[in-house]
């Protein structure tokens, strides 16, 4: 899936292993995080896949705890911080990349995400 269909879609759904939704609308993320995240809860597959990750981070957080996480963490998502992310997040990913065409033999998948994203966190703080 590119870049082009995240711009252009509201929401963009799929399927790996399990059925999923990405929410790209900023007014429609809005709705679901501030005015209907009680009907939303976070699964227990997200939960699982991120929390060995990245812990109890504003991404696994709900309700009071994630409002509270999201207030600390809004002054990094100013505009001028996230333009500087993409070519952070582009080494991140790359090097991601490269970690699994190193492993020989067959590879989990489903502990990749948990690796990948370990490097995602390791990466971006000592980059950007």
């Amino acid at each position: 899936m590119g870049t082009a269909i995240t711009a252009r879609q509201p929401i963009v759904s799929g399927k790996t292993g399990l059925r999923w939704h990405m929410v790209m609308d900023p007014d429609a993320l809005r709705h679901i995080l501030e005015d209907r995240v009680k009907d939303c809860p976070k699964s227990t597959t997200t939960k699982l896949i991120l929390n060995p990750a990245i812990g109890d981070s504003l991404f696994v957080a709900e309700g009071a705890h994630w409002r509270w996480r999201r207030r600390a963490a809004a002054p990094a998502f100013a505009q001028r911080h996230v333009d500087g992310l993409g070519p952070v997040m582009t080494a991140a990913a790359e090097a991601s990349c490269r970690r699994l065409s190193a492993v020989r033999g067959p590879v989990n998948m489903r502990c990749w995400p948990a690796f990948a994203l370990t490097g995602y966190r390791a990466a971006i703080p000592s980059r950007a």
